[in-house]
Order: structure tokens, then sequence, then C-alpha cells
């Protein structure tokens, strides 16, 4: 019954802003990736020409995203059918579009392309005056949810939106205050709408320049109690920031550590939390206190190799790394489980337990990427063993060793294994690359 008002809804802005170069694109996972991540606002700019799909192709500004407004619908529309329990709150507005079909506004012959009762419709920017003008989540359950954007580009306050918009900008300092100040405002009444955009471009800085630096700081302060409830719009979200603004709505946000889903083999995003028996009992007594449970059992663990198979009803239905037994399909004791070997195979019972460290979410300095290459807002790789050692300190992972390895990647990286940690490569000329090796990259001048 929470009002949805009240809740943390994460989004894109400009969701469909895949192409055009570093000024023009805003994102880089596609729509279904996006909903599948947990974002449950988007923002879809139609350049409305006339009649026919042709007529409503998707634009950021003059750059054409090679799809239309009826391809985004039938994602968002297989997307909802398949996660009933869900929603999504569809913002749409005419980008730089001059024709028209017949009469039809915009919103009316955008809405000839729908499915009706995958829909609420409204031609509002807000739920005022609407049938739903105090929307709970179960209104809006299993529905798409249209309202139209026409606000966005500005940043005055309109009747049942609080809103703050400045991406004209190049300071990225001054942005994150604009961010953080209507985080906490008190203006506004009952039922408004609170919409944050955390995006912004200026001819000296790229919107990837403002996610690097507004994203990390959104996901460290989110867990403060006066960040307020709203939609909170991002450019290049990562699942680290994605997943702490969706557990402000459980109460279940803490520093650190986080649950994979019930089930998984491997981190959803983060490390494996496995340094220690005593990191692990530590990191799952406080997601323990976080969800308001108690733990029954200490520390159960494993360290040698025991003979085990998936589904022998022990040790081979526990995941390898450090997990809870939240008891996704039992009651669940929370007692931490330790393995550090054996088949990695998960029952449901188990959740691993994993850090925060994520791509948008990590030191200033230093970013990881499991791409061979380094991404263009952190162009160049870690070069040196004591960068590397830093970059370990920074990111709270153990630095293992340096070598000279024919079987690693050059420079600087990370293991992302159970007892994985930082090495660095001496041998400049090695690129090789296992599926758990993660390039260490640095946005500092190349030393």
């Amino acid at each position: 019954n929470m009002n949805v008002t009240e809740m943390w809804l994460p989004g894109t802005h400009d969701t469909m802003a895949l192409y055009g170069g570093e000024w023009a694109e805003c994102q880089s996972w596609s729509l279904n990736d996006q909903l599948n991540a947990g974002i449950r606002v988007v923002d879809i700019r139609v350049k409305y020409n006339g009649c026919g799909a042709g007529n409503l192709k998707i634009y950021h500004g003059s750059v054409y995203q090679k799809t239309n407004w009826p391809n985004v619908v039938n994602t968002l529309q297989s997307w909802i059918s398949k996660n009933p329990s869900e929603f999504v709150l569809v913002m749409a507005k005419n980008e730089q579009g001059s024709g028209q079909c017949g009469t039809a506004t915009i919103y009316d012959y955008l809405k000839t392309f729908i499915d009706g009762p995958k829909w609420r419709w409204t031609t509002q920017t807000t739920f005022y005056g609407t049938e739903f003008p105090s929307p709970t989540y179960a209104d809006f359950r299993g529905k798409l949810i249209f309202l139209h954007g026409e606000y966005q580009g500005h940043t005055k306050t309109m009747a049942g939106v609080q809103l703050q918009n400045n991406w004209d900008t190049h300071d990225l300092k001054g942005k994150w205050k604009d961010v953080w100040n209507h985080a906490r405002s008190s203006t506004g009444r009952p039922n408004d709408l609170y919409v944050n955009a955390l995006s912004a471009s200026h001819p000296r800085q790229t919107p990837a320049k403002f996610a690097y630096y507004i994203n990390r700081r959104v996901k460290d302060n989110i867990v403060k109690k006066d960040w307020k409830p709203g939609i909170i719009l991002i450019d290049f979200p990562g699942q680290a920031v994605i997943s702490r603004i969706v557990m402000r709505n459980q109460g279940t946000v803490i520093e650190g550590f986080h649950l994979a889903r019930a089930g998984a083999i491997s981190c959803d995003y983060g490390f494996p939390a496995t340094a220690t028996f005593a990191q692990c009992q530590a990191a799952v007594d406080d997601l323990t206190a976080a969800y308001g449970r108690k733990r029954a059992r200490t520390l159960q663990y494993v360290t040698y190799q025991l003979p085990m198979a998936c589904k022998d009803g022990s040790w081979g239905d526990v995941p390898q790394g450090c997990s809870a037994v939240t008891g996704a399909q039992t009651t669940g004791d929370w007692a931490a489980h330790y393995k550090s070997s054996g088949a990695n195979c998960n029952n449901g019972n188990y959740q691993l337990v994993c850090s925060d460290v994520s791509y948008f979410a990590i030191s200033s300095a230093n970013v990881l990427t499991s791409k061979y290459d380094c991404p263009n807002f952190a162009p160049n790789f870690v070069t040196t063993e004591a960068a590397c050692r830093s970059a370990a300190q920074q990111m709270k992972t153990q630095y293992v060793r340096s070598g000279q390895d024919p079987g690693w990647p050059a420079g600087c990286f990370h293991e992302n294994t159970m007892l994985g940690g930082f090495y660095f490569n001496i041998n400049s000329q090695a690129n090789y690359f296992r599926q758990d090796h993660i390039r260490v990259c640095t946005r500092l001048k190349a030393t």
C-alpha cells in the first residue's frame, strides 16, 4: 500500500540515447537491460513528424537513435508481461518534431500504438487530475504508466512536480550541490512527485563525465535519512547505484555489502566477500540486522576439498564464497556460510554476500572495467606497481603480488575469484585475459 510518491524510483534520462558520440550518448544499456537492472522510470524522446512509425522516430536532440516509438512500446509491453509484479513510469515528449497526423496531438497519436490493458494513460506531468491522485504500488502493479515529459528541460516547479534539472552547466561540484539540495528539499506538498535529474552536459564536460562524478555520490548518499523519495533520473547507471536506490524502499541499505539474488552463484555487482572468515561473519551480521532478522547459528565453513556434488543435500548445495541462509525456499536462519572450493551450486536457500564496489561507485582516481580497454572517461591503464597497490587500498581489496606472467594481462588487474585480489604484471607486452580478469583503469595521466 506504499504511495508511489513515497518510493525511491531509479530512472534513466534520455533512456534511448545510445548513439551519436560522447556528447549525445547518455546510456550504454539497451532498454530491456535497463529494466532488468531495476530501472523503473524511462524518458522517451519522440520526434513527431506525421503519420506512421517512420514519423515517430526516437531522437536525442538532432541525433537519431535508430529506433521508433512502436519498437519502444513492444519492448516495454513484453517486459511488463514477464514481470507482472512491477510497474514502469513512461515519460514521453516531442523531441523537436514539427509535423502532425491529422488533428491528433502527439499523446493521442502515441496511444494508438499501445496494447491498452497493459497501460494506464494520462497526459499529465503528475498524478493530480487523474483517477489516481494518490496512487499506491497496488494501483500501478503490472502496468506501464504514461506521463508526458514536457516539463523536462526546465528547472521551474510545476503543479504537482518538484523538479531539479540543471543540465546546462560545466560545474561538476555545482551540479552535485543541486542534486543534493533537491534530495533534501522541504518545498512542495503531500503527494508531489519529486524528480531529481543527475544528468548534465556542456561543451567542456560530457554526460559520461558528469555520470562518473555524480552517480557514485548518489550511491554513497542515498542511504542518508534526509534523502527524500522520488524519481532519480540517471545517465550511465551502474548496478550498484540502482540497487542502492531500490533498497531504500525495503529499508535494507547498509554500507559495504549487499546480498546477490537468491540462488545466484556469482555476484550481480561488486566482488565476493571472501577475504577472511571474520569478514564473512561480520558482513552477514550487518545484513541480518539490516533486514531485521536474528542469526541462529555461528559461521559454518569448509576450506578443504570434500567429496561433494550439486543437489547432494549438503555442501554441494552451497555456493562458493560467503553466503547467508536467507531461506528463499525455507524459513532460513541467516547463518553465515564460507566455502573455499568444490561444486559451485545454490539450491535457492543461499544468497551470496558481495561488496558494493562497482563501475561508477569507487574512487575518483581509479575505475574497474570488465572490458579489455579502458572507458573514455578513464582512458589509461594503471601502469605502475605503486599505483596498483594504491588502487587496491582505495577499493579495500587485498594487493596480492607482482609478477611476470604471460597468462596475465599487462599492468594492474583484479582477479575476480573467491581468493582473488589485485595483481600487477611487469610484462607490459602481455595481453591475456581470462573471464575473471578485470582491468584497472585510471582517470589520471598515464605514468
